[in-house]
């Protein structure tokens, strides 16, 4: 026999179940944004969770807090609009009542958060673009700095596993093999 937090768990799940099929099919009947549009269910969530997700990247969380509160205040789900990682602005919320029609939710959803996240959203994934860029230039930097000290010997050391070029950038021989410590002694005695 299940515990009752199981049939507590698995009668959220069917609630959150239903509610976003509702949700993503009138979305999809309005034709939102070129329609679409799923739901996925938080499988790990004890409360109500799930998310609409467009093809095109667009991602509605839904979530019910404050289920504490009494009467339709503790009956409400909030809406989030989620963003890529590294993100610098502040996602648009809302809440919509449990207790309303899915007609009015989808209203609210699409008058209150989807003109500003669609916008926000190119804004985000043009400032993550240029993130991955920035980390791809100071990754190669970094190789290019690192490059001479690879074929340097560190004191008491083995030498480079790497062989060095054959000859150097401007086609010159490479550079000596002599440990660093040994030339700076002879430097220092010459």
């Amino acid at each position: 026999m299940a515990s009752t937090v199981e049939l507590k768990h698995s009668e959220v799940q069917a609630l959150a179940d239903r509610v976003g099929s509702l949700l993503g099919a009138a979305l999809n009947g309005r034709g939102t944004e070129g329609g679409g549009w799923i739901h996925q269910v938080d499988a790990e969530a004890h409360y109500l969770s799930f998310s609409l997700v467009h093809p095109r990247g667009l991602v509605l969380s839904l979530r019910h807090h404050n289920t504490h509160l009494k009467g339709s205040a503790g009956r409400r789900l909030t809406v989030e609009c989620v963003y890529p990682r590294g993100y610098s602005g502040a996602a648009e919320t809302t809440t919509v009542g449990l207790d309303s029609s899915i007609s009015s939710m989808v209203s609210r959803i699409v008058s209150h958060l989807l003109p500003d996240y669609v916008r926000n959203l190119e804004v985000a994934r043009a400032e993550r673009r240029a993130a991955q860029e920035h980390r791809r230039a100071r990754q190669l930097m970094n190789r290019e700095m690192e490059q001479p000290f690879r074929l340097c010997t560190p004191p008491g050391g083995k030498a480079s596993t790497r062989s060095p070029p054959a000859t150097g950038p401007s086609g010159t021989p490479p550079p000596s093999k002599t440990p660093i410590r040994r030339l700076t002694r002879a430097a220092r005695s010459g």
